[in-house]
């Protein structure tokens, strides 16, 4: 569906340091970053970030629904897809 494309394009979690919250345009970078550190240089364990986006669990659970897509209506598939995003919310309609 286009919808979860568009999220899966624009609104993932940037790739980032657990530790340090540091960005990063690749996983290799990450990975690189990572690695680098020795018992003396491990980047600084920083408060966590609240960052916005999409995880790769959230992702997945998004994709599982590809499943149950048969034979529901676009505003059941629609509920479905925001509760998964936003468990804690209220769904609204898709037609505002």
């Amino acid at each position: 569906m286009i919808q979860r494309e568009h999220i899966y394009r624009r609104h993932r979690r940037p790739i980032h340091c657990t530790r340090c919250w540091m960005l990063f345009d690749s996983q290799e970078l990450l990975m690189s970053h990572l690695r680098e550190e020795t018992e003396a240089q491990i980047c600084e364990v920083k408060p966590k970030k609240a960052l916005d986006g999409i995880t790769p669990e959230t992702e997945l659970l998004l994709k599982s629904r590809k499943k149950d897509i048969k034979g529901q209506s676009k505003s059941e598939l629609w509920r479905k897809m925001y509760q998964i995003l936003f468990p804690d919310e209220i769904v609204p309609s898709p037609c505002k």
